[in-house]
C-alpha cells in the first residue's frame, strides 16, 4: 500500500511540473452520450466548496462573458492535482491550476460562460478528471439558470450602410421572381425614410421599404422590384439606397440573377 501511495504521489508531481496552468477539454458528443448519467470515481476525494452545483441565475444573453471562481478542497489522505476539466459545451469554460493540492488544503477553478447565442433554460456540466481515473470524472460541477433574450437584435443585421444595417448585402433572383426582400433595421437614433436613388440605380430596379419611415431600432424589410426590362438585361445590376447621408459606394446592394 506504501508502494502504491508513493507512486501515486510520483504521478501527481510529474504532472504538476508539465504544467503551471491546465487547459479545458470539451467534450465529444459520442462521449456525452456516454456520460448521460456520469458516475463518479468512488469515494471521491474531491469536494467543492458550497456544493457540486452552482446557480447562475438570470442572465442577460448580451451581457458579456460570466465568470466565477469555485474553490474545492481535498477530502482525502493523498495529495491530489486536477490533469483536466472536460465541458458539456463550447460556450462553458474553465481554468484552474495544476499545482499539488495536499490532504486539507484547497484549490480553485475559474468557470466562464458565454450567453451569446443561448438563450432559454441553462444547464451545463463539467467533468474534472484526476490521476484517480482516466475514464471516471473524480468531480462533475453542474451550472444551471435562465439566460434571457436580449431585445438588441443588431446581431442579426451584419451589413451596415451607415445607420441602416441588412440581413444581407446581395439579392439573388431566381428564374421567374420578380421581387424579393432584405430584411432590415434601423440602428441609428432618428427615423430613416428610403428609396431608391434613380440617378445610379439601374434602370429597371426600384424598391419600397416596409414600413416606410422606420423608426430608431425598428425592423422592417426593403422590397426590390425588377421590371421584365432589368431581369432581361445582362449587365450587372445595382441598387443604391438613397435617404442615407453617405457616399455612393456605400449604400450599394448588388444584385444577381439566375
Amino acid at each position: 500500500m506504501k508502494r502504491w501511495r508513493r507512486a501515486f504521489v510520483v504521478v501527481m508531481l510529474a504532472v504538476a511540473a508539465v504544467s503551471a496552468v491546465g487547459q479545458m477539454r470539451i467534450l465529444p458528443t459520442r462521449l456525452l452520450d456516454s456520460v448521460a448519467n456520469p458516475r463518479v470515481v468512488e469515494a471521491s476525494p474531491l469536494r467543492f466548496i458550497g456544493g457540486d452545483s452552482l446557480s447562475l441565475g438570470s442572465i442577460d444573453e448580451r451581457g458579456g462573458v460570466w465568470r466565477r471562481e469555485v474553490r474545492w478542497r481535498n477530502e482525502g489522505d493523498e495529495p491530489m492535482v486536477i490533469t483536466h476539466i472536460r465541458s458539456s459545451c463550447g460556450c462553458l469554460r474553465a481554468e484552474y491550476g495544476r499545482e499539488v493540492v495536499r490532504r486539507g488544503d484547497e484549490g480553485r477553478i475559474v468557470v466562464s460562460y458565454s450567453p451569446r447565442g443561448h438563450a432559454g433554460r441553462l444547464y451545463q456540466r463539467l467533468f474534472v478528471y484526476t490521476p484517480l481515473s482516466a475514464e471516471r470524472p473524480t468531480a462533475i460541477l453542474s451550472l444551471y439558470g435562465e439566460v434571457v433574450a436580449s431585445a438588441d437584435r443588431s446581431d442579426d443585421y451584419p451589413y451596415m450602410r451607415g445607420a441602416l444595417r441588412l440581413r444581407q448585402d446581395t439579392l439573388r433572383f431566381g428564374r421567374g421572381t420578380s421581387s424579393e426582400r432584405i430584411a432590415c433595421m434601423n440602428g441609428g437614433q432618428s427615423d430613416l425614410v428610403l428609396y431608391a436613388d434613380t440617378l445610379l440605380t439601374s434602370q429597371g430596379v426600384a424598391m419600397r421599404c416596409v414600413p416606410q419611415r422606420l423608426r430608431a431600432g425598428e425592423e422592417g424589410y426593403i422590397e426590390v422590384m425588377l421590371s421584365p426590362q432589368a431581369k432581361a438585361d445582362t449587365r450587372p445590376l445595382r441598387l443604391y439606397i438613397g435617404g442615407l447621408p453617405l457616399p455612393p459606394r456605400q449604400r450599394v446592394v448588388a444584385i444577381e440573377r439566375k
